[in-house]
């Protein structure tokens, strides 16, 4: 996206400040008393990484820093490909551990 991108491609929250840097408010407490934090945003996940800026996905939500989620994503989240998780027997570990060594 260009510099110049008008507020509907923006992600929900952001503007633009005096020097047209995009950012958003993060609202938050610290001991009760409510706060707010202008965070810089990146408009693609590389630059929000190189540059340690945030950056908005549009699934998950506030990525902080360019690698770290804002929220926790939920079992459903995580598991969304479908894929269960199955407890093994004891002996069936063993035998598979068995296999991997032959």
């Amino acid at each position: 996206m260009s510099r110049k991108s008008s507020t509907a491609d923006l992600p929900p929250g952001v503007e633009r400040d005096e020097a047209g840097r995009l950012y958003w408010t993060r609202h938050f407490e610290v001991n009760g008393e409510p706060r707010e934090q202008r965070r810089y945003v990146a408009l693609d996940p590389d630059e929000a990484r190189a540059r340690r800026l945030d950056y908005y996905h549009p699934t998950l939500g506030w990525v902080l820093e360019g690698y770290k989620l804002a929220t926790d994503r939920s079992v459903a989240s995580i598991m969304a490909d479908g894929t269960t998780a199955t407890p093994l027997s004891v002996e069936e570990q063993e035998r598979r551990t068995a296999e991997a060594r032959a």
